[in-house]
């Protein structure tokens, strides 16, 4: 629980009236039977249809960017903004609402105005017992992880009103929220679930692949490469080994010959692992000059006669001029 008293003290000062002008007590019985205390202004899309005050519209575009930049800094993960609604509670509304968790992993609450400020908050449970976290002033703001922790509001008595705006928030990105899911503990049943350590590993397709380059630890727990023309190699590793050369960043192919281990055949790098010489290096770009003007030759030759459809006409237009573009990078 994060409270910053009157953070947004200005924006209620400046707008607690127009707000209260303009709220509309109705019924909701889908949120909650007998319910009728919030009137909602923002609602993303994917969630159940909400019936939206236009009135109170400018809330979402004034506050949603500051509570969700706010709390972003907070967790370390972008969040973004689900349902926004102003709760009014009071006599012919709703007095408090009762001992719930949320459906969400955040809620943000910002106090307009109470009649009772010795008696505006909100009664949360920690370690087993309920604790008071109260918020009188205008503008003062609460975080809570309101899936987390089971929470109420303080009861509203005889003929006083408290007005507050209530925004329901989650992750942006799902890897977060599905690690914030594990991390929830607040029904007693629950409490066994934990979140897994990290252990610094990348994702399980990726470890594997690197297993199959891997072979078994030395004598000094150093892992090292298989060298090429050994055996004992896994299948995955006698299908293809695919590795980057550090100059050139291209693939190598590797070809297996069972019963005599692997043969590799590389245009970029010798035998031994070790960068191409200049004299090969210069063949490879003698052979590349050649292809590329062989090839800017044959499409110059092409006439419209030559295509079937205009497509393939155009295809290798888009062709001769990624050749022509080529040829001039091979003349510097």
């Amino acid at each position: 629980v994060l409270v910053f008293p009157g953070l947004l003290q200005k924006f209620v000062g400046a707008t607690v009236e127009r707000i209260k002008g303009v709220h509309r007590p109705r019924s909701l019985d889908w949120y909650k039977q007998g319910w009728k205390a919030s009137d909602f202004f923002y609602n993303s899309p994917g969630q159940p249809k909400v019936d939206i005050n236009p009135n109170l519209r400018f809330i979402h575009s004034i506050l949603s960017p500051l509570l969700c930049g706010l709390l972003s800094s907070i967790m370390g993960s972008p969040v973004k903004m689900l349902q926004g609604n102003v709760c009014m509670y009071s006599s012919k509304t709703n007095r408090c609402l009762e001992n719930h968790h949320d459906g969400c992993p955040f809620s943000a609450i910002v106090h307009l105005f109470s009649t009772d400020p010795n008696n505006s908050g909100l009664h949360i449970q920690r370690n087993g017992k309920f604790e008071t976290v109260s918020f009188p002033g205008a503008g003062d703001v609460v975080l809570i992880q309101g899936d987390k922790f089971l929470h109420r509001s303080c009861e509203v008595k005889g003929d006083n009103e408290r007005m507050v705006i209530v925004f329901f928030l989650e992750y942006s990105n799902p890897k977060d929220a599905k690690r914030a899911a594990l991390d929830v503990t607040a029904l007693p049943e629950q409490k066994h679930l934990k979140r897994p350590q990290s252990t610094g590993r990348s994702s399980p397709k990726r470890e594997q692949r690197r297993r199959q380059i891997d072979t078994t630890t030395s004598s000094s727990g150093k892992k090292s490469l298989p060298r090429l023309g050994t055996s004992g190699l896994t299948k995955p590793q006698e299908m293809m080994l695919k590795s980057s050369s550090k100059k050139r960043g291209k693939k190598l192919r590797v070809n297996v010959d069972k019963g005599k281990g692997v043969n590799a055949k590389s245009s970029t790098c010798s035998s031994g692992g070790e960068s191409m010489s200049s004299e090969g290096k210069r063949g490879m770009r003698r052979k590349r000059q050649g292809y590329v003007l062989e090839e800017a030759d044959r499409l110059h030759r092409q006439s419209k006669a030559d295509f079937a459809s205009e497509k393939e006409m155009q295809r290798a237009k888009r062709r001769r001029k990624r050749i022509l573009r080529m040829q001039k990078m091979l003349k510097r």
